[in-house]
């Protein structure tokens, strides 16, 4: 059986799970009950970037966080949906809130609680550490880690087959400051589908 290919153009919404996604796969607990998260700057401003397009994007996240919420706001995320047991029932009212089909949706994940929602969307994404089962269920493995540009790599790949102004045509042009004249990658796309 022949795997269907991904379909970068008919992506109109970007939801991204939070741990291992934005974040790399590690938590830091403190005594009195917060956390902290490390997030990708370079992720961030692809995120803002596809924001910026006219594209909404969601968080979905299993734990609740203030550091995820804060983050979101950072972005201009406005949908974020936290502390969910069961995700695919976040997901879904996140596509209602959105008010877009599964078909038109990109869902990043690492783990197998993600697993019923990757089965729902148009392009189902793996970071490259990801669980497994998750990169098997996934149309698209990214080259980059959670936490560490994979959100990046997947915004750039759809804003570029989208035609939209992509986040690395930015920093090579030096529209962003700290990240102006950084090359893009040799050779263009060199991700691979699990």
């Amino acid at each position: 059986m022949q795997r269907r290919q991904p379909d970068w153009r008919a992506v109109r919404a970007l939801v991204l799970d939070v741990d291992g996604v934005l974040t790399p796969r590690q938590i830091v607990l403190h005594g009195d009950g917060g956390d902290v998260k490390f997030f990708s700057v370079r992720d961030g401003r692809a995120v803002k970037s596809w924001i910026a397009a006219g594209r909404p994007a969601a968080l979905l996240s299993a734990r609740q966080s203030p550091a995820t919420a804060r983050r979101a706001g950072e972005l201009g995320i406005e949908v974020v949906v936290q502390g969910c047991a069961d995700k695919d029932d976040g997901y879904q009212r996140i596509r209602l809130q959105l008010g877009v089909s599964d078909e038109a949706v990109c869902y990043l994940a690492d783990d197998r609680t993600d697993l019923r929602v990757l089965s729902r969307v148009g392009l189902p994404v793996a970071v490259a550490d990801a669980d497994p089962l998750v990169r098997l269920a996934a149309l698209y493995v990214t080259d980059a880690p959670g936490g560490d540009g994979a959100v990046c790599e997947v915004v750039e790949r759809l804003m570029r087959r989208q035609g939209l102004p992509c986040p690395r045509d930015a920093w090579r042009t030096g529209g962003w400051g700290d990240h102006a004249g950084q090359p893009a990658r040799a050779g263009g796309e060199s991700s691979h589908v699990a």
